[in-house]
């Protein structure tokens, strides 16, 4: 099987107006090898992280989040937890001192917030949207 770099290459000499044939030949594969990389559609690079990152101002509360937009599931639109709101009862109720500057909180609990809506079965995210 050929990896990215692989199919980069035969790609760019083929760019480069190399043959099919100069291609196998330089390279080692053979013509319908070159030939069926050339002809599939360019896929980007997909990178999956196999642990999260951590999150060491938000770990501690990421549970009372979860409740918190798991309960808003049910809840009306305009009564859902929006960013501003989920920092404000974070600082108020479990003294939350992620960050001094509102903007960088908010920014990292907004992060967290799509996170966790993201996660969501496709029913209660159709929910969140209307």
């Amino acid at each position: 099987m050929l990896g990215m770099v692989d199919v980069e290459l035969i790609k760019k000499m083929h760019e480069r107006d190399h043959s099919i044939r100069d291609i196998s030949r330089m390279t080692g594969w053979s013509r319908q090898t070159v030939r069926k990389t050339l002809a599939a559609p360019a896929e980007p690079p997909v990178y999956d992280r196999s642990t999260p990152r951590p999150c060491p101002a938000m770990d501690p509360y990421m549970d009372v989040v979860r409740q918190w937009i798991g309960d808003d599931e049910s809840a009306p639109r305009k009564q859902r937890h929006t960013a501003k709101r989920v920092f404000d009862r974070l600082v108020d109720e479990y003294a939350f001192a992620g960050s001094s500057d509102l903007r960088a909180a908010s920014t990292l609990i907004l992060t967290l917030l799509v996170a966790l809506i993201n996660k969501l079965s496709v029913s209660a995210i159709a929910q969140w949207i209307s």
